[in-house]
Formats: C-alpha cells, sequence, structure tokens
C-alpha cells in the first residue's frame, strides 16, 4: 500500500455545528426543514446571533471531498487536495494548515479567491421534552469556482487514485473543471472513485452530462440510499444498471447498513448494533459517509475483501458519528485504531 496516492477536487466547505434552544428558532429567522442557500450577509448575521444563544457551537473543515482527504490521510494513505477558499477568516481553516496538523501526508493546493469560504450550517433546536429538529442552510461562497490555475495534471499523474464528489459538479462554473479532470485522470490509468453526494443539487441542463462521465469513468461510486433513489428515478433503472461498466457501487442507509454492489452480487454489511448510538445520545452525522468511504477505500488497499471493507468501513463510520468534528481526528482516530485490524 505505500505507493498508493489518492488526488481529491473537490470543494472545502467549512461546518458550523449548532445547538441551540427550539424558543431561539423564531428571533434567528431560521424554520424547521430548512435547506435554503444564503447570502454572505446573512452568514455573518446568523453566526453573530448564534454565538450569544448557541448551548454548542463546532466549526470544523468539512466538504465531501475534504472530509475523504483528511480521513485517508489520518489512516496513513497519502493525499492531494485541490480546491478553492476565501480570503475570509473561515478559509484560514485550510490556508493556516489547521487541516495539516491532523494529518502526515495531505497536501493542500488551494486557489484562494475574493470572498467568503462555503460553509454549511447545522442547526439542532431541541425542545424543552428533548425533541430535536435539525436545520441545515448553505452558503457556497467561492466554491462555485473549481481551481484551473494549478497544473492539475502533473499533480494527478503522481496518484494512483482520484477522488470526487457531484456535489463539486452542481454550476456551470464548475463542471467543464470536474469533467476534463475526471476524462484526464481515466487517460492516465487512474482508479476513479465518485461519490454521488449532491447530485440532487446539479442543475437538470447539465445533470445528463455528469452522469455520462460518472457512467463512462468511475471504477467504484459510492452514494446513500437518498441519492440512490434519486438517480433510479433519473435513469428509470436499477443503480447497477445506470452504472453498469462500474465496479463496485456502495449504498449506505444510515446507521443501519450498508449494500455492496459487486456486478449485480449483493453483499449486506450490517453496522454493529452496540456501536450504533442511542436515541438519546447527541451526535452529529455529518461526515459519517465520507468516514466510511475512507475505511472502505483503505481495507481495500490493505488487501481486505470486499466483506471485511464493508465491517471496517460501518465501525470508522460509527465511531466518527460519535465525535462533532466532520472528519476523524487524533481522539477518534484512537478508537477506529481497535476497529482496523486485517
Amino acid at each position: 500500500m505505500s505507493g498508493e496516492r489518492i488526488f481529491c477536487l473537490g470543494r472545502p466547505i467549512v461546518d458550523i455545528m449548532v445547538e441551540i434552544r427550539e424558543s431561539h428558532l423564531e428571533s434567528l429567522g431560521l424554520r424547521e426543514g430548512q435547506k435554503d442557500e444564503i447570502s454572505d450577509e446573512e452568514v455573518r448575521r446568523l453566526m453573530q446571533a448564534l454565538a450569544g444563544k448557541a448551548d454548542y457551537f463546532f466549526v470544523s473543515s468539512g466538504g465531501i471531498e475534504t472530509n475523504l482527504a483528511v480521513n485517508i490521510s489520518f489512516l496513513g494513505i497519502g493525499v492531494d487536495f485541490i480546491g478553492t477558499v476565501g480570503n475570509d477568516h473561515l478559509g484560514s481553516i485550510f490556508t493556516n494548515g489547521l487541516m495539516l496538523e491532523k494529518s502526515q501526508d495531505l497536501n493542500l493546493f488551494l486557489t484562494s479567491k475574493e470572498g467568503k469560504t462555503a460553509s454549511i450550517l447545522l442547526v439542532r433546536a431541541t425542545s424543552d421534552g428533548g425533541e430535536a429538529k435539525d436545520i441545515k442552510v448553505v452558503n457556497y461562497g467561492v466554491s462555485d469556482y473549481l481551481p484551473s490555475d494549478v497544473s492539475i495534471k502533473s499533480i494527478l499523474s503522481r496518484a494512483t487514485i482520484f477522488f470526487s464528489s457531484l456535489f463539486s459538479t452542481n454550476t456551470f462554473k464548475t463542471v467543464a473543471v470536474w469533467e476534463d479532470t475526471v476524462r484526464t485522470a481515466k487517460k492516465l490509468g487512474k482508479k476513479i472513485i465518485i461519490d454521488l453526494g449532491g447530485i440532487n443539487t446539479i442543475p437538470r441542463g447539465i445533470l445528463k452530462q455528469v452522469v455520462d462521465v460518472v457512467r463512462e469513468c468511475a471504477d467504484i461510486i459510492s452514494t446513500n440510499t437518498g441519492e440512490c433513489e434519486f438517480i433510479q428515478n433519473y435513469g428509470k433503472e436499477e443503480i447497477s444498471s445506470i452504472f453498469s461498466k462500474t465496479e463496485i457501487i456502495l449504498v449506505t442507509r444510515r446507521k443501519s447498513n450498508c449494500v455492496i454492489l459487486d456486478k449485480g452480487k449483493r453483499i449486506y454489511i450490517p453496522f454493529p448494533t452496540e456501536k450504533i448510538p442511542g436515541a438519546r445520545e447527541k451526535v452529529f452525522e455529518t461526515g459519517s459517509t465520507d468516514a466510511f468511504c475512507a475505511g472502505f477505500i483503505f481495507a481495500l488497499l490493505k488487501g481486505a475483501s470486499l466483506e471485511q471493507a464493508g465491517e471496517i468501513a460501518a465501525g470508522v463510520s460509527l465511531t466518527k458519528i460519535r465525535y462533532p468534528e466532520s472528519h476523524l481526528t487524533k481522539t477518534s482516530l484512537i478508537d477506529c485504531r481497535r476497529i482496523i485490524c486485517i
């Protein structure tokens, strides 16, 4: 495994995780079920308002590719990550090396643009009776751009695996760079892993273009049940038929189990029930699917069977859920080492 290296192209996002009392929702202008995109001004307003009302407030680097990059490098595989951040204080999470201190071999090739770093605000509002409502609001910021001014091909040439998500294709500004990079990776003979996260945010005008690239190029696809249903409704076929050229498709089902589709064969991986958080535990599941994918890739590169890789990935994912960060850390890695024994 010493020669393996992963190239990640994606959109760095800052995850802001907050717990507040339900009674504060109205004064903050937030509502249950909200999943709106908000402006830069609204991000600043909410951050200031939440600072005085939150019972819990945590900021972490995030984004599908970022989480995969940190997780997989923390597990011991070298990673090169390319993305764009803003020149604001949130961008310093990436540019000041706050991610790098967590891993030994994670190289960031970042373009900094004028504007706000992309962010996702996850608010858990709890009633006096303990019932929770989850609210999610997004500011895409400068992640509407993928870097085109770095030498992507030269960085990609030293990798053995390419990883990206469909969230990085959901604007007309990003799709061309993304498609060109995927096709370049294919020509260079890299193994291509695509996460379908964000597929439901892709404009209809470019959805077919993006799906066709995945059909032609992906060796492994990672997804969850919601994204799987979306693509099946779109393609009017089972996901294994839509992506018939893909070797392996991972479909995670929240904290219950995973289905591995291996050229028509279905392998069910139950999550260990003793590790699944209870209903009363306060956990953020942000990044758990990304941790699953990282654990799965790591296990395969270590020579595990698909069943073993799925079991290890499930353990890594559930370990991640018990910590607030969007990715593994030195603390959660201690627990992971108890799981990763091949």
